[in-house]
């Protein structure tokens, strides 16, 4: 049996009847739908064994009691309707697979048995097959809940070859999961036939993301609204019916081409159009330049083709108007006042800029702001403050002025609109139509017209001016206003603006009854050669849907949906012929910045010699500065930097948030990842790490399941670092749920998933240090070093850990991170740099050589008593023979970065993989101090940090050195900064996504190159230390890092 959702859709369903139940017994419950589903389970966890299994009236006792149902009689009663509920749901939402029907109908009078890994009885599994007429099929019933074994651990075979008196080789079994139908039972020397559909593989994948969406509150998938359908009247469930055949029998986006997404997308507006102008009782509907002529064709396809089945359409009329046209006559007043409908949209201006807003004689302005103090060109901060802008609005000759100047151009437009019927002056309903995004032309036209304007839009973002009382908005794709938590995005509408533009250039004022317009020549060819023959195609693909949209029962509101998904895809995978037209493109951008953008670029520089941080940073800088960033990556020279990329880069590329998950190199196809961690603790950066690299997982499109070794005192901290991330979260290690990836994170959880899960799935360590070194060397840290050596793909942070397990294990491993947050982290021009050491003293972690830091720390205070030394990270106040600052524990990360602007070096030793630490002073401009060791020598660059022989000497006269050598300090501190810049989180964990991705998809991180060094200075030798021994150490150490 096959269903129409997803598996635990049925449950939410539940928990949904559940609410409503406790209503009646608990009116001032609050739990919503998701908390109930969440506490149920949290109950099947309480009750289920090592193998997840639970029986179903065991774990509703549980449920219904951490929702709060005092124990009464009425449980019985709500346990029943909501059991009854449960399996009434699955009744409904299963269906039978014919080919299953066809199979056992094949079979003649063999005894056939069912065998299920289900949540429900075997006497409720019955029910449901009954329903579906299978019941005279089977003989027998066999279900892991009554006996708590499962076909995946084995026993419920064995169990079964028991129950039914035969020999393992008498049956053949069959299902769909590989691992529980065919290669359990292939291994307990049962015949098996692993029968796969992909169709139903896929289908699966997408009821599950359905279901994600529809848990986080995001109601954009079409599929809810249709199984809703299936929860009422048989009248609606009919609809439900005819909905699902309309879908299955056209499927809007199957033509993948831009032309056919963008007939789906605009033939829906177009709809959308209709429908609201009709609802709005508008005699004509005006479409607004640029993109309404294109909009006006689309309708009048539709009207021709009788999209709404309707007796009679509105008119359809040009209406030629721009912001920079329409905004001055708008104005009610010529005072600050009034000039925030514009400043809240434009915060910096320049008088040059507010003169062609308003479309002011630029020279006469200029004069006014001379004698005002304010040059003409200033980028002004909030120009509604500044004392000069407030006194030239206190100017009464350029108040005066400037009404005139207003006067003149609401005549102008009045006498336009009178001419092209608008009839301003009329009290009467008005319906407009613009692409988007606030609406302030109709804003404009509002505060100028009489009686009613509504306007339709194909997205509208938040408004942040006044908005007029007598006009009304409407967006089809998107409305924030009445959606204010809508998480439809697309970065940038631009995809969908530029290719619905049209020819004529920019309406830039009025006169004589006529719209007066400026044009781009190179602009205007490219419209005929490019843009309106791609028009005219997207027409023709919209009059070939003419027929499915007439005869759907889908609205405009439900072909929102579909139009949704079509953007997604037209806007994350843009063809090369709509890529090139865009980036010839310039855009007309003189309303409120007074200045034409160019949409082309000069050349991208040498990001293909680029690898690792640097590389992820150049080409996040390089598409952030893009409109559309994807036309750069598939259509202009992106395509061709990555076709020539090696794996390394690959898998440094960014992976940017919005729309696309992972713009170019490696795509998530919905894998299931389980991460293994251990019990969480607050304040653990490691921790933060693991959470870190899970929501990275989960935003890159997969579906990741976080197993905590068990709940601890501290399992809120996981709820609150994951929260806003469908993950779901496990008080415990098990392997009941068969992954495709199974991620380690600490030394033990290794060997862990090695046992638990078979070699279809794949294995991955999350490595952040080390760990054999934590321990002496003793059985803990064997089994340290045996963690690397289980056979799994390591996803490393830091460098040099890949060196390790690729030149001591021959391990597959890919390194990235050791990342900080340039937000926190950065020089600050208001904090003095003062002759002051950081120094991260943790007396409780060796690795950080607590007490050669405190020898080294002596001797420089003796050299130079003015040096203030600064301790933090520890409670524990340092036994230091000198005076000190001692700060403990630092929870403000912002007082952090101001000690680090403060001081000129910092101490921070690493004796196994490096702390991020050091590269966060870095980004703040303070030079860091570290050992000259092997695990310090991949992840440090030449010239920034200064790495020591490993004396409390050499530390202490490294550190003398950078203070009393000020220029070679102040060169390491701009190398440091420029090397930190590019060292992100973001950085970190793309790199390790993109790894396992990667991996996932077929490849090998043994593919990759061995890790180089990237610190080649020589060691830094204090005099009493420089002898033959220790150069001799020195120099073994670079040559582990594989230097000659």
């Amino acid at each position: 049996m096959r269903r129409v959702c997803d598996p635990d859709m049925v449950k939410f369903h539940a928990a949904a009847v559940l609410q409503n139940v406790m209503r009646q017994y608990a009116p001032s419950h609050e739990l919503s739908v998701a908390d109930l589903y969440r506490l149920r389970q949290l109950a099947e966890y309480r009750v289920a064994d090592e193998h997840y299994e639970y029986r179903h009236e065991t774990m509703m006792w549980d449920w219904i009691a951490l929702a709060g149902v005092p124990a009464t009689e009425k449980v019985d009663a709500i346990i029943r309707e909501v059991a009854e509920a449960e399996l009434a749901r699955e009744m409904e939402v299963t269906w039978v697979d014919p080919t299953a029907i066809a199979l056992l109908e094949s079979l003649g009078d063999k005894r056939i048995v069912a065998i299920s890994d289900f949540y429900l009885s075997g006497r409720q599994l019955s029910k449901i097959l009954d329903h579906h007429g299978l019941d005279r099929y089977f003989q027998g019933v066999y279900v892991s809940s009554d006996l708590l074994k499962t076909k995946r651990a084995g026993d419920l075979l064995d169990h079964v070859c028991e129950a039914e008196g035969c020999d393992v080789g008498d049956w053949l079994h069959i299902g769909d999961n590989r691992h529980a139908d065919y290669e359990v039972p292939i291994g307990r020397g049962v015949d098996a036939y692993h029968f796969v559909d992909d169709l139903e593989m896929q289908r699966k994948i997408c009821f599950q993301r359905e279901f994600e969406a529809v848990l986080s509150g995001d109601g954009s998938s079409f599929e809810p609204q249709i199984l809703k359908l299936r929860d009422v009247e048989e009248e609606e469930r009919a609809l439900a019916a005819q909905l699902r055949q309309e879908l299955s029998a056209f499927d809007p986006l199957s033509d993948i081409s831009s032309v056919g997404l963008l007939a789906s997308i605009f033939a829906g507006f177009g709809r959308f159009i209709l429908e609201r102008a009709q609802e709005a009782g508008a005699d004509t509907i005006y479409f607004a330049t640029r993109e309404g002529l294109f909009f006006k064709e689309v309708c009048e396809l539709l009207a021709h083709g009788d999209i709404l089945r309707s007796d009679s359409y509105p008119a359809f009329r040009m209406l030629e108007v721009s912001r920079r046209a329409t905004f001055a006559a708008s104005l009610r007043s010529a005072s600050i006042q009034e000039m925030m409908r514009l400043w809240s949209l434009y915060s910096i201006q320049s008088m040059q800029a507010f003169a062609r807003t308003l479309n002011l004689d630029e020279d006469r302005m200029s004069d006014f702001c001379t004698a005002a103090g304010i040059s003409f060109e200033e980028k002004i901060v909030y120009p509604w403050k500044n004392e000069r802008v407030i006194a030239l609005f206190a100017d009464g000759v350029f108040v005066d002025w400037l009404k005139a100047a207003i006067a003149q151009q609401r005549a102008a437009l009045w006498e336009y609109l009178q001419g092209i019927g608008f009839d301003p002056g009329a009290a009467k309903n008005r319906f407009m139509v613009d692409i988007g995004w606030r609406g302030s032309i109709q804003d404009n036209l509002a505060f100028i017209v009489n009686g009613r304007l509504d306007g339709a839009y194909m997205a509208l973002y938040r408004y942040l001016a006044e908005q007029p009382a007598n006009a009304a908005k409407h967006g089809f794709l998107l409305d924030l206003n009445k959606t204010p938590d809508d998480q439809f995005h697309v970065g940038d509408f631009a995809a969908l603006e530029f290719i619905s533009n049209g020819p004529g250039g920019s309406v830039t004022g009025y006169a004589g009854g006529r719209a007066q317009r400026q044009t781009i020549a190179s602009e205007e060819a490219l419209m005929e050669q490019r843009i309106l023959p791609m028009q005219a195609r997207i027409l023709s693909a919209i009059k070939d849907l003419l027929p499915v949209l007439r005869g759907t029962s889908l609205s405009a509101g439900s072909w929102r949906e579909v139009a949704r998904r079509a953007v997604r895809r037209y806007t994350e995978r843009p063809d090369e012929e709509i890529s090139s037209i865009f980036l010839e493109l310039e855009h007309n951008e003189t309303f409120g910045v007074g200045e034409i953008q160019d949409m082309r670029s000069d050349d991208d520089g040498e990001l293909e010699s680029l690898a690792g941080a640097a590389f992820n940073s150049a080409v996040r800088n390089e598409l952030d500065q893009r409109r559309w960033y994807q036309t750069w990556l598939y259509g202009g020279p992106g395509r061709k930097l990555l076709s020539n990329l090696s794996v390394d880069q690959k898998l440094s590329a960014p992976r940017l948030q919005g729309i696309v998950k992972a713009p170019a190199l490696i795509r998530s196809l919905g894998y299931r990842v389980s991460i293994f961690a251990p019990e969480p603790i607050r304040g653990s950066g490691g921790h933060r790490t693991i959470y870190n690299f899970a929501k990275a997982l989960d935003v890159a499109g997969f579906n990741v399941d976080l197993f905590s070794e068990r709940r601890g005192s501290q399992y809120a901290y996981i709820e609150q670092e994951l929260a806003g991330h469908p993950i779901r979260m496990h008080e415990q290690w098990f392997s009941g749920i068969i992954p495709e990836a199974a991620v380690a994170t600490v030394n033990y959880s290794s060997s862990y998933i090695s046992k638990s899960f078979s070699d279809r799935v794949k294995k991955f360590y999350f490595v952040q240090d080390f760990e054999a070194a934590f321990n002496p060397v003793s059985d803990g840290y064997i089994r340290g070093e045996n963690s690397f050596a289980e056979g799994h793909s390591h996803l490393c942070v830091g460098r040099w850990l890949p060196h390790v397990l690729r030149t001591q294990f021959g391990s597959g491993a890919m390194g990235s991170g050791l990342g900080i947050d340039p937000r926190i982290y950065r020089p600050l021009d208001d904090v003095e740099r003062t002759d002051r050491i950081a120094v991260l003293f943790q007396p409780e972690k060796w690795r950080r050589l607590p007490e050669h830091c405190l020898e080294a720390l002596t001797i420089v205070k003796a050299r130079r008593p003015q040096t203030e030394i600064v301790f933090y990270g520890s409670a524990e106040r340092p036994a230091a023979p000198f005076q000190n600052v001692h700060l403990g524990l630092v929870d403000d990360l912002a007082q952090l970065n101001r000690l680090y602007n403060s001081a000129r070096i910092g101490l921070c030793i690493s004796l196994t993989n490096p702390s991020r630490i050091p590269y966060e002073m870095m980004a703040a401009g303070c030079v860091p101090v570290d050992v000259y060791r092997y695990n310090n020598l991949f992840d440090y660059d030449s010239g920034t940090s200064l790495l020591a022989y490993q004396s409390a000497a050499s530390l202490a006269a490294a550190m003398l050195h950078l203070l009393d050598d000020r220029n070679e300090c102040d060169a390491r501190r701009r190398s440091c900064i420029a090397t930190a810049k590019g060292r992100t989180l973001a950085w970190e964990m793309d790199g390790a996504v993109n790894a396992l991705e990667y991996v996932l998809n077929g490849g090998s991180l043994g593919d990759l190159a061995v890790p180089e060094p990237s610190y080649t200075d020589p060691p830094f030798i204090a005099g009493p230390d420089d002898r033959p021994a220790v150069r001799a150490w020195c120099a073994a150490q670079a040559r582990m890092a594989g230097m000659d």
